[in-house]
């Protein structure tokens, strides 16, 4: 899937399908209030939208707020594979539909181990790999047309 494609689908899930990962970071951040842990659950979509924008734009004389330089050869499950952060994987995949309790393993396996976080991503990734989310981010836009 390109990039292109990934933001397209994106921008049609309801960043509020978030519950699962608002229990995450609740549970990864403790002692944060409960505004904060709404707001990591709610900012996931705008999180991902920008990620993937600085990944198409990649520009020359301004990298951009995440520093890229511009790749064409980056896809989708690239960008999926080198997030360091657990709530953008867990959202996209609660939104995307991957049944809940997946999400909640990927979520209590992500929670088990060191809190490093790209041990943490590589635990819930694990669990949901690219091509979970891939498949229902596909069979969501076909329900959709």
């Amino acid at each position: 899937m390109t990039i292109n494609k990934l933001r397209s689908l994106i921008k049609k899930l309801d960043e509020k399908n978030n519950k699962i990962t608002y229990l995450f970071s609740k549970s990864f951040l403790v002692g944060e209030s409960e505004e904060y842990y709404k707001k990591i659950s709610e900012y996931q979509k705008g999180h991902w939208l920008g990620w993937i924008q600085d990944y198409e734009q990649g520009r020359e004389n301004d990298p951009g707020g995440y520093n890229r330089k511009k790749d064409y050869s980056v896809n989708s499950e690239d960008v999926y594979k080198r997030l360091l952060s657990p709530y953008m994987i867990l959202w996209l995949s609660e939104a995307t539909g991957v049944p809940k309790k997946i999400v909640i393993k990927a979520k209590d396996e992500g929670l088990n181990g060191n809190r490093h976080v790209a041990s943490v991503c590589s635990r819930i990734r694990k669990v949901i790999p690219w091509e979970t989310v891939e498949f229902y981010l596909l069979q969501k836009e076909t329900k959709n047309v």
